[in-house]
């Protein structure tokens, strides 16, 4: 049986679904599986096993994933006539953010609002790695240069970004010295997120208040 890449975030560009990502991990565990042929049937029993617990384990999806699920199930259960003039071309997810201005304000809100639903599950993706993190907030950027200051889904998706820059940097220790390595790691995200808000969220404010001067006392 030939080899299939597993589904991760660059192929979910072109709408990898779940329904790929089981495919995908079955294959690669089947194959380990099949290397354990030659291997009597305790080792194989044990194979098994493993499957069954791999199986039942959550998969830590990557953003661009979990904005591809987000986006496909929002335009398959919305009623809100402004989708039916959307035009997705290539990325749905990129494409689906560039026309956030053309989606009604009450639908967009209600998109939003079951993303902040989904915190925990954000967190623990942007928390595995400092490049979700930048990918994550620069379509949360893109929003709020699309949007009307105005709009609702404005102030709730400002608000969004308030709440994530909070929660990251909600102090773990309680103000004791780190003790886990878990602290330790999650302090070294800290100081990433810092950096980047620094070097990049920062401008890109600044930018979107020089650009759109109506928009400084919803940003600032």
């Amino acid at each position: 049986m030939n080899s299939q890449r597993n589904i991760d975030g660059s192929l979910s560009h072109h709408g990898g679904s779940n329904l790929n990502q089981q495919l995908s991990m079955s294959q690669g565990l089947h194959g380990q599986l099949s290397q354990g042929n030659a291997t009597d049937n305790a080792s194989r029993v044990f194979s098994a096993d493993q499957l069954d617990q791999q199986a039942q384990q959550p998969q830590i999806k990557t953003i661009m994933a979990y904005l591809n699920d987000k986006i496909t199930q929002f335009l398959m259960s919305s009623k809100e006539p402004s989708l039916a003039n959307l035009k997705i071309e290539g990325d749905l997810v990129t494409s689906f953010f560039d026309s956030v201005d053309q989606v009604g304000d009450q639908a967009l809100y209600g998109f939003i609002e079951s993303m902040k639903k989904d915190i925990e599950v954000i967190m623990s993706i942007l928390y595995n790695s400092t490049n979700e993190m930048g990918i994550f907030f620069t379509y949360l950027l893109l929003m709020l240069k699309k949007l009307n200051p105005i709009d609702h889904s404005f102030t709730n998706i400002m608000h969004m970004c308030k709440n994530l820059a909070k929660e990251i940097n909600e102090d773990v220790t309680n103000g004791a010295p780190p003790s886990s390595l878990s602290q330790l790691a999650h302090q070294n995200f800290q100081k990433d997120f810092n950096k980047f808000f620094v070097s990049h969220l920062l401008r890109n404010f600044c930018s979107i208040i020089l650009e759109f001067p109506n928009k400084r006392q919803y940003i600032c």
